[in-house]
Parts: structure tokens; sequence; C-alpha cells
């Protein structure tokens, strides 16, 4: 049992030299391709919203136009 615990120990504390070694707290920032991954989705958001917002503001048109008008008589 003490032999596992000394070898855990050994192995632990030879693998964590390079966290000890960092002298930063965080790491070096996004890299290109992460920048580059985030861009392409917030394309892929944007021109799903562009659709969405041309189609609201023809719905407040068309609440707004004569023609409802029109068919408001005609049911009347």
């Amino acid at each position: 049992m003490k032999r596992i615990v000394r070898n855990t120990l050994i192995l632990l504390a030879s693998l964590s030299s390079t966290a000890h070694a960092a002298n930063a707290a965080g790491g070096e920032g996004a890299s290109f391709l992460t920048c580059l991954f985030l861009g392409f989705l917030a394309l892929i958001i944007w021109f799903q919203v562009l659709p969405a917002l041309k189609h609201f503001i023809d719905m407040l048109k068309g609440l707004s136009s004569e023609e409802r008008e029109d068919a408001k008589k005609h049911f009347n």
C-alpha cells in the first residue's frame, strides 16, 4: 500500500512540473483558428437574423396597410 501511494505521489509530482513552472494565471488567449471558428458562428447567426428582421418588418407593414382595411369591409 505504501508503495502505491509513493509511486502515485512521484507520478503526480513529475506530471505537475509544467503547471508549477507557468508564470501566468491564464492562457495565451484565443488562437487564430478559434477566432475564425467564432466568426463563422457569428456569420451563421447573422445570416439567420437578417431574413427574420425583413419578415418582421414586412409583417408590421402588412398590419398597417390599406389591404387590411379592404378585407375588414369585405367581411363585415
